[in-house]
């Protein structure tokens, strides 16, 4: 038995082992599994699946997605070389869809999932199941003495950026803004076509046309990033005088970000601090959690 946590975002999927994939896949015809080398292939429930291949969900809401593969996925990386275990499961969800935990839980609790992963066979039975909020987790992630006074959480995503603000360990505030990389990325697509009429650019290979300033893309990227993080800064009014945080930086979309928008960010919030590992500090801190929680023997 071992505790594993799951954070299914909407740009990676990262496990409280510390290992990420990218949260795509693409269901393909059964008959078409054996066709292809080099993918990596989840069958389950009658159905085929290419994982780290085609596009980004589009649903906001994590709970009304097809997760199952992600999900199945995930553990089959978190348990690794075991291919059948009894596990208890730790998810996240963003504060905006948290009111849905239940549905996720009663899903997935005590339930068994017989599958093939990377053309291994995996049964795994979920004996626990519990889900915890994004962006709050990763405040355990932070040592004892840190998480002392007022304290600011900004967990930046795919799609989001959650903000919790504590005081001396208690929850004061809780908001989120409903813009994270993923809608930037599509900005900057959005003004690369109003000249631009080559051949479509994939949402997945956009930041290495950045990286590389193919079609002029720095600066358009550049010019986006200010904009996001100006009406960012706006919001984060809302919490009131940032001076009397201690605010950290973390999420899977802040390594990426931050060395663009950190200029700005710094009228609002002039020491904060990157997490280091920002990438699985959800995933850590709900560990940490779960750990406690459920102590298993």
């Amino acid at each position: 038995m071992q505790n594993i946590v799951l954070d299914l975002g909407n740009f990676d999927v990262k496990t409280s082992n510390k290992i990420a994939f990218t949260s795509r896949y693409v269901e393909v015809p059964k008959e078409d599994k054996d066709n292809y080398t080099g993918e990596t292939v989840l069958e389950y429930n009658d159905k085929v699946y290419f994982m780290e291949k085609g596009s980004y969900e589009s649903k906001d809401n994590k709970v009304e997605r097809d997760y199952k593969p992600l999900l199945l996925a995930g553990i089959a990386k978190a348990i690794a070389p075991v291919t059948t275990a009894h596990i208890n499961l730790c998810l996240l969800l963003p504060i905006r869809n948290i009111n849905r935990k239940e549905d996720l839980i009663n899903e997935l609790e005590g339930k068994t999932f017989e599958y093939k992963y990377d053309k291994k066979n995996y049964k795994i039975t979920i004996d626990k199941t519990g889900v915890l909020e994004e962006g709050m987790v990763s405040y355990y992630a932070l040592p004892k003495d840190k998480r002392k006074g007022r304290v600011l959480m900004l967990d930046f995503g795919g799609k989001t950026i959650n903000g919790i603000a504590f005081n001396n360990g208690k929850v004061v505030e809780k908001l989120t803004y409903d813009k994270g990389i993923l809608q930037i990325n599509e900005a900057i697509l959005k003004e690369l076509y109003k000249n631009y009429t080559g051949q479509s650019i994939r949402e997945e290979d956009i930041e290495e046309y950045i990286d590389r300033d193919i079609h002029g893309l720095k600066s358009i990227a550049a010019k986006q990033y200010l904009a996001y993080a100006k009406k960012a800064n706006k919001w984060l009014d809302k919490f009131g005088d940032l001076s009397l945080y201690d605010a950290y930086l973390t999420g899977g979309a802040i390594q990426r970000l931050e060395p663009a928008i950190g200029e700005e960010l710094k009228t609002k919030l002039p020491n904060y601090t990157v997490m280091e590992e920002s990438r699985f500090t959800n995933a850590t801190g709900a560990k940490n959690i779960i750990d406690i929680k459920w102590k298993v023997k």
